[in-house]
């Protein structure tokens, strides 16, 4: 696996780690829909969360949760609209983004919780459901 490969499976690891210490079960990692891919799905109760997972060596670049694009939002929220229509009607949900940062190789996570919503994007958020 090449380095980024590895910086990234860490990424999704350390944050699945944090939302089990918190009580969430995880549902699906690195699921696929079309061209979007979700890193994380957890799920407490009666709320699943969608999580996009950036990690980054160091911050040289920038803050790893700032690196979310329009386009990858609109992605994101597609798929997980795809997803809740296999689960039953009423669940509530969130777009999370947990930033990690290895500077020195020890890891910060930042998380933050509804990251994003449909209303914060341009366009609105097509509707897979029949």
């Amino acid at each position: 696996m090449q380095e980024t490969g590895r910086v990234g499976r860490l990424g999704e690891d350390l944050a699945e780690e944090h939302y089990i210490r918190k009580g969430f079960v995880t549902l699906a990692r690195n699921w696929r829909w079309g061209r979007a891919e979700i890193d994380l799905i957890t799920g407490k109760g009666d709320l699943v969360v969608f999580v996009e997972v950036k990690t980054r060596k160091n911050a040289d670049f920038g803050l790893p949760e700032r690196m979310l694009t329009a386009a990858q939002k609109r992605r994101i929220l597609n798929a997980a609209e795809a997803f809740l229509a296999n689960l039953r009607p009423g669940l509530e949900s969130r777009m999370d983004v947990v930033a990690v940062l290895l500077d020195a190789n020890v890891p910060k996570l930042h998380v933050v919780e509804a990251a994003f919503i449909p209303n914060w994007m341009e366009g609105p958020v097509r509707s897979f459901q029949s």
